[in-house]
């Protein structure tokens, strides 16, 4: 078995072991974790708060007024919320004022986060259908800042967690090959308004987005210094959107398989927005994704380090924002296939002092450039670049480039 089907196979077994799982609440052994806030013991077990199932055992069943009511328990008493291997059919629903998320989770005490924990593997949050009429922009999980602030606006909370869950939006069928474009629906876990909170060890599947960090670019409810690590992704249009502001998000040890472009809005696997400064992409991995795998704003000092992406249709857009420019972006020590490019690999649209070191390309059959630095680009440093099995291949119209080797 080669590198590509081992990945595939592990991959969807990993998938299979969620959907395979057995579905409703069965009796569990109480885990120990920790507590995060002194003094508090125990653990809330989601399956404990049952009785909140809407429609429980038919084909509406909801479990979402149930992890709501078991979030806000393990909130006022400082513990983790535990989330037992299972199958938990959620979806968007209407509440006061239109539609809103199938989990809307808030954190009310600015100091005593709720880290929402499944087991090593087998505990699924799972969007059999999505309504009719509801947003595609909706969320599966959203969690939000409940603190407010001396103005009365909303403050930032500090430190919520989600770890080892699927979150799985089933309502489109099967899914065409990966090269096709095709449009997702939901967001995976949206966080709004948050600190120093975390993402971890969770799989993605049928989403426009995976996890996002607050709402787009408007600047409301940005959350910043974020870590999302050792999460996997599949066949969604975006992995990690890092909007405006979101300054010292971290993203590491992903890895991205089957990712589909939008028909409508192009989008990249993990986008950074205008105005963020110091986040870090680092050693993620792609294979056979139909978009750019990273798509720079007008960013400060953004870092892409390390991974190997293969089949993908571009690894590295560094456009800015309309007339601003991304600053100080450093991309280092990337491994690209370039079997299935639509553009160049690396493509310096829009950026000034940007280092680009440590590349090496593979199958480099198609005739687009390994690196493209377009005129209006500044500064560019390029150092240690390297095409594996064919002429390294640099456009650079506007003669702008710098190179150290």
């Amino acid at each position: 078995m080669n590198r590509r089907e081992y990945l595939a196979a592990a991959v969807a077994t990993l998938g299979a072991a969620c959907s395979d799982a057995p579905a409703g609440a069965a009796a569990v052994e109480r885990p120990s974790t920790a507590p995060l806030v002194d003094g508090a013991t125990g653990v809330q077990v989601v399956t404990d708060f049952a009785d909140h199932v809407l429609a429980r055992g038919g084909p509406e069943e909801d479990w979402g007024p149930a992890f709501e009511a078991a979030w806000a328990a393990a909130g006022a008493e400082g513990t983790d919320l535990f989330v037992p291997a299972g199958t938990y059919r959620v979806r968007p629903r209407r509440r006061e004022g239109g539609w809103g998320p199938a989990l809307d989770l808030v954190q009310a005490d600015k100091y005593r986060p709720v880290r929402m924990l499944g087991p090593a593997r087998g505990a699924q949050l799972r969007v059999e259908a999505w309504p009719a009429g509801a947003p595609a922009d909706l969320e599966v999980v959203r969690i939000r800042s409940g603190v407010r602030g001396s103005g009365g606006g909303m403050d930032t909370a500090v430190g919520a967690e989600v770890a080892n869950l699927s979150i799985v939006n089933a309502s489109g069928g099967p899914m065409p090959p990966w090269r096709t474009p095709h449009d997702h629906r939901g967001v995976g876990i949206r966080l709004v308004g948050l600190y120093w909170a975390g993402v971890t060890g969770c799989f993605f599947q049928g989403l426009g987005c995976g996890v996002a960090l607050g709402y787009d670019d408007a600047r409301r409810g940005v959350s910043y210094v974020v870590r999302v690590q050792a999460c996997r992704f599949q066949y969604c249009n975006q992995a990690v959107r890092v909007p405006p502001t979101a300054n010292g998000t971290v993203v590491r040890d992903c890895v991205l398989v089957w990712m589909h472009a939008s028909r409508t809005a192009p989008v990249a696997a993990f986008t950074c927005g205008h105005s963020t400064g110091t986040v870090l992409f680092e050693e993620n991995h792609a294979e056979q994704c139909g978009m750019w795998v990273y798509e720079i704003g007008a960013t400060f000092n953004a870092r892409v380090n390390g991974g190997r992406l293969e089949s993908v249709a571009g690894a590295v857009r560094v456009r800015g924002t309309g007339p601003e420019p991304a600053r100080g972006t450093r991309i280092d020590g990337l491994s690209v296939d370039c079997d299935a490019l639509r553009g160049p690999a690396l493509w310096i649209e829009n950026g000034v002092g940007t280092l680009v070191t440590g590349v090496i390309f593979y199958q480099s059959g198609t005739a687009h450039p390994h690196l493209r630095v377009e005129p209006r680009a500044r500064r560019t440093t390029v150092l240690g670049l390297e095409s594996a099995d064919a002429p390294l291949r640099v456009s650079d119209p506007g003669g702008g480039v710098k190179r150290l080797d």
